[in-house]
C-alpha cells in the first residue's frame, strides 16, 4: 500500500474545487492528455493505495482507498460526470475510490501540511495532480486526520430541530459544504 496526495484540479472549474462531487461519485478524476493525466496519474494507483484528497485553498478534505486499478477508459461529452460542467471540452478519466474519511467541514489546512513537512510539498495545491507521500510523514498526516475524527464525534449539546439556531446552523453547514461560505480567522479579520 502506498500513500499519495491527489489534487482536485480546481483550476478547471474556475477555482472551485469539485471535491464534493468526487466524494458523492466515489471516484477520483483527472482530465487532459491521456498519457500525462491518465496513465502517469491514475495508472500509478493500485488497489488499497490511500489518497489524501487536496482541494486548493481548502487543504486535505478527504482520505480514500483506491478500489481497483484504472480501467484505461476516457470519457467525453455526455459520458463525463464532472468535467462537463467546465467551460472547455475536457476529456475525463476516473478511478473508483472509497472516500471513507470526509474532512470537508474541518480540513487539514496548508499551514498544518507545511508544519508536518517543514515546507509545502512540491505540487501541493498548484503544480502536480498526484504525488507520493513519504512513509515517515504519513503517520503525522493520519494523526491530524484522527484528531478531526475525535473532535467531530464529541457530543456537545443537542439542539431542538425546530429552533431558529438549528436552522441557521444547517444553513451554515450547507454553505460550507458547497464552498459558498468562507470563514475568516481572527488574523484575517484584524490583519494581525
Amino acid at each position: 500500500m502506498n500513500y499519495y496526495y491527489i489534487n482536485t484540479e480546481a483550476k478547471a472549474f474556475n477555482g472551485r474545487s469539485p471535491h464534493n462531487q468526487w466524494i458523492e461519485r466515489c471516484h477520483a478524476f483527472t482530465s487532459g492528455d491521456k498519457e500525462k493525466y491518465g496513465f502517469k496519474v491514475l495508472g500509478k494507483l493500485e488497489p488499497d493505495d490511500i489518497c489524501f484528497m487536496y482541494a486548493n485553498k481548502c487543504g486535505i478534505v478527504a482520505l480514500g482507498r483506491v478500489c481497483k486499478r484504472w480501467n484505461g477508459c476516457s470519457y467525453e461529452g455526455a459520458d463525463r460526470w464532472i468535467y462537463r460542467r467546465c467551460d472547455e471540452e475536457y476529456t475525463e478519466y476516473r478511478i473508483p475510490v472509497d472516500w471513507y474519511l470526509k474532512l470537508t467541514n474541518n480540513p487539514i489546512r496548508i499551514q498544518e501540511i507545511r508544519r508536518v513537512f517543514g515546507w509545502a510539498p512540491r505540487g501541493w495545491g498548484w503544480r502536480s495532480t498526484l504525488g507520493p507521500i513519504r512513509s515517515d510523514k504519513t503517520s503525522e498526516l493520519l494523526g491530524l486526520a484522527q484528531e478531526r475524527i475525535e473532535f467531530t464525534t464529541q457530543e456537545f449539546f443537542d439542539l431542538d430541530k425546530d429552533s431558529p439556531l438549528y436552522k441557521d446552523m444547517e444553513d451554515i453547514l450547507e454553505r460550507i459544504e458547497s464552498n459558498q461560505l468562507r470563514l475568516l480567522t481572527h488574523a484575517e479579520v484584524w490583519n494581525e
